[in-house]
């Protein structure tokens, strides 16, 4: 109920402000009416909420669309997500929304009007209401779960409100051993999470283009984890209480800096030949 109120408040501000700014109401247009413009039928429901996620679902919907009795609706939060997935999917078995606002009476009409047999939500994105009504109207699932250390801090001060909503997923499908341990302490049934890895190691590229920007993407990754591994090793180094091999941690500290290096050349190569693309 508090939930409600608060994004059936946001709702109207929003509603209110798109009144006055046209960025926020084609914003709101986008996401309040793109529901309308798909036929009744029979759908599966997978919401990722941005560009990321997109690019990681490619081989399980090609997957999906094998079988041709399968329809599909992708629902996305962010443009460069919504663009991305029609880029990907011209078929007619896929049609791609902008995720409605998490309103009550938006999630509702949408189940009301689409007969959804199953929703599949990706990467941990709770969205109460959008849970709720699949919970009632399809099977529900999670899949290629996450939850980093910080989420999980956060999430366990919620896990009274958290638990009946994560068990109301059939499966939850985890990236790692320690996200499902993580989801299972936060209230998850034990027996209806699993581990299956990450599908981004599954990702199967069309063209040059979007493998370029996932590469972009991972290597930024790397290069931010290898500066912290870099901070805490100095900082090591620095604590004369803690018994190491000097020498070794030093060598080890401008090995990473030549590693970083490494990466920011591949990194600028790889802007250079996107831009060349794009230009083409």
């Amino acid at each position: 109920m508090i939930y409600n109120f608060f994004s059936f408040l946001l709702y109207i501000i929003i509603f209110i402000t798109s009144i006055f700014n046209k960025k926020i109401k084609v914003f709101f247009a986008k996401r309040v009416c793109s529901v309308k413009s798909i036929e009744k039928g029979n759908y599966i429901l997978i919401h990722a909420s941005s560009l990321g996620e997109i690019n990681l679902l490619d081989p399980f919907i090609k997957k999906i669309l094998l079988d041709e009795t399968k329809n599909i609706i992708i629902s996305v939060v962010t443009d460069t997500g919504y663009n991305q997935a029609l880029n990907k999917y011209s078929s007619s078995k896929v049609k791609v929304v902008y995720f409605p606002l998490d309103v009550n009476f938006l999630i509702k009409k949408m189940f009301k009007n689409i007969n959804i047999e199953k929703t599949i939500i990706v990467e941990t994105e709770i969205w109460p209401n959008l849970i709720n009504y699949a919970y009632k109207n399809s099977q529900l699932f999670l899949l290629n779960g996450r939850i980093s250390d910080k989420s999980f801090k956060s999430y366990f001060r919620l896990k009274f409100y958290l638990k009946p909503i994560l068990n109301k997923f059939k499966y939850l499908i985890m990236q790692t051993e320690d996200d499902k341990d993580r989801i299972i302490k936060l209230g998850a049934r034990t027996d209806k999470v699993y581990n299956f890895g990450n599908l981004k190691f599954d990702i199967n590229f069309d063209d040059y283009t979007s493998c370029l920007l996932f590469a972009l993407r991972t290597l930024h990754n790397e290069i931010w984890i290898k500066e912290v591994v870099i901070k805490i090793h100095e900082c090591t180094l620095k604590n004369i209480n803690i018994p190491i091999d000097r020498k070794m941690l030093i060598s080890t500290i401008e090995q990473n800096k030549l590693g970083i290096k490494d990466l920011e050349f591949y990194k600028n190569s790889m802007w250079s030949d996107l831009k060349d693309r794009k230009s083409v």
